[in-house]
């Protein structure tokens, strides 16, 4: 199908992008960001809530744990609640490939008509919106987050939503899911700085006070020590 829809606008791909593709539908994903994340949580839990996670795990095991504290108050409640990790990161990674296609694709249609290029013709404008979709599980980095079983896969999909909540003026909305992210990988707090620059203060107080709260909730968990460590 990507194929044939390609045609019409000049565009293929090679086969091994294609079975990447069915792969990634297919199942099953990896656990690159749950396990370290488990393991921290679990090595948490087992030295009474007072050890250094990242100099004991991080430096001294080498295990892969490089996110916030706060991340792991997921892993706190997925076990309070008794779900199967395996199937709610399963799940969860699914439905954000879902929603990384559907807010790509409305970004990149909203993008044509804001810059006065929309598709006049009706049977162009269905041929291009499933080639989007389409085209959006054959790029590299949604594929591979999903496949390793990363948190980037999450972070795609706000970001996805995030970038059309501000195209579309919900700017406060965007910098609340842009503050939800930095929490998980801080360095997309910069887009406080992005949002200073252009005086944007909605967004920028919006990033601030939903990151803040998941790092006040983090602090309240694993205090400041675990932080500076």
């Amino acid at each position: 199908l990507i194929g044939v829809l390609g045609t019409r606008f000049g565009f293929s791909l090679s086969r091994n992008t294609l079975n990447a593709s069915v792969r990634v539908l297919t199942g099953p994903y990896g656990l690159d960001s749950w396990t370290p994340m488990q393991r921290a949580w679990q090595y948490w839990l087992n030295n009474n809530k007072t050890v250094a996670i990242y100099s004991d795990l991080l430096i001294r095991d080498r295990v892969k744990f490089q996110y916030p504290p706060n991340t792991l108050l997921l892993n706190k409640y997925i076990s309070e609640l008794g779900v199967d990790p395996s199937v709610f990161f399963t799940l969860a990674t699914r439905i954000s490939l879902a929603i990384t296609i559907i807010g790509v694709t409305a970004v990149a249609l909203y993008s044509l008509k804001s810059f006065d290029l929309a598709i006049k013709s009706y049977s162009d404008k269905i041929f291009l919106f499933i080639l989007i979709c389409l085209l959006t599980l054959t790029y590299y980095p949604v594929l591979k987050s999903c496949l390793l079983g990363q948190i980037q896969a999450w972070l795609n999909a706000l970001f996805a939503i995030a970038l059309l909540c501000y195209m579309t003026g919900n700017t406060t909305l965007a910098g609340i899911i842009i503050g939800i992210m930095a929490s998980i990988k801080p360095q997309y707090g910069l887009f406080v700085i992005w949002g200073l620059i252009r005086r944007d203060w909605r967004l920028t107080a919006a990033i601030i006070f939903s990151g803040g709260i998941s790092l006040l909730m983090g602090i309240s968990e694993f205090g400041i020590s675990t932080y500076f460590d």
